[in-house]
């Protein structure tokens, strides 16, 4: 099925990750105030645990859990 999607698909998607890579949200973590569970893979290449690690521990009570 991908390989039917038109070229501008991927060049949309190649834009959208360009913009997320300088994105830092993290000043504002301290503002979310709901049950947080942050969710990680062991393994995972796009979102490292140092990723998670941080993510969670920037929101007041986060629990995070790591999946094999």
């Amino acid at each position: 099925m991908l390989s039917a999607m038109p070229r501008e698909y991927f060049e949309g998607a190649a834009g959208i990750v360009a913009l997320l890579e300088g994105l830092d949200l993290r000043p504002l973590l301290p503002s979310i105030q709901c049950p947080t569970l942050v969710l990680a893979a062991e393994g995972d290449r796009t979102f490292p645990l140092r990723h998670a690690h941080a993510l969670a521990a920037g929101i007041r009570g986060a629990r995070l859990k790591i999946l094999e």
